[in-house]
């Protein structure tokens, strides 16, 4: 269960390397980033599948109530990371090249924007790796409520967007309907890292 913990760790690598290829795609129209990033995707589903193999091979009757718990809480960990990466290869990717090839670019305000809320989403996955090791109580409840600050972020982006629409800003309406976008599915991301160890944490301490 051990070797499995430290494997399960390395899918964090991994995405941790995907979402930098986002933020270099998007930050500096880097079409190299986004073959890459298929690359990534593919070692993030091969050390899934691999762990859940692994786990799949144990003997039940030799684990204790303690192992069968840990093996639970390593196949969350893996199946939330790995959707994770799916979302920024098909999801995240597929914006960044759709924005290269319409020539879009962003106003200088939402450009920042989207690069912190990729910074967010890093600082998030090594939380998440951390209280999965750990199971820190006071760490997981501050990875949960990441979840209304990416919530507020989308809100904010809803309202410029809707903002220049009115004003017939329309020069920047397209960019700023793919930022927004952008935005969902890096929200929906936050919500597979949340998933992936702060829910079992505080369910078990009620």
């Amino acid at each position: 269960i051990g070797v499995a913990t430290r494997e399960a760790l390395r899918l964090v690598d991994v995405l941790d390397g995907m979402l930098q290829s986002a933020r270099d795609a998007f930050e500096h129209a880097d079409r190299k980033q986004i073959a890459q990033s298929k690359r990534m995707d593919d070692v993030l589903d091969k050390l899934n599948t691999a762990i859940k193999s692994y786990l799949g091979s144990l003997d039940n009757e030799a684990m204790t109530e303690a192992d069968h718990r840990r093996v639970e809480d390593i196949l969350t960990f893996a199946h939330n990371l790995e959707y994770a990466g799916d979302i920024v290869e098909k999801n995240l990717m597929g914006l960044a090249s759709k924005r290269l090839k319409r020539g879009l670019a962003f106003a200088a305000k939402d450009q920042a924007e989207l690069s912190a809320a990729l910074d967010r989403l890093t600082i998030n996955l090594r939380t998440a790796a951390s209280v999965f090791v750990t199971d820190d109580i006071k760490a997981a409840r501050l990875l949960a409520e990441e979840k209304q600050a990416f919530r507020d972020m989308e809100a904010t982006a809803t309202q410029a967007h809707f903002t220049r629409l009115r004003d017939g800003a329309t020069q920047l309406t397209e960019a700023s309907a793919l930022q927004l976008d952008v935005l969902r599915d890096v929200k929906q991301i936050n919500a597979h890292l949340v998933a992936a160890a702060a829910y079992r944490v505080l369910q078990r301490h009620g």
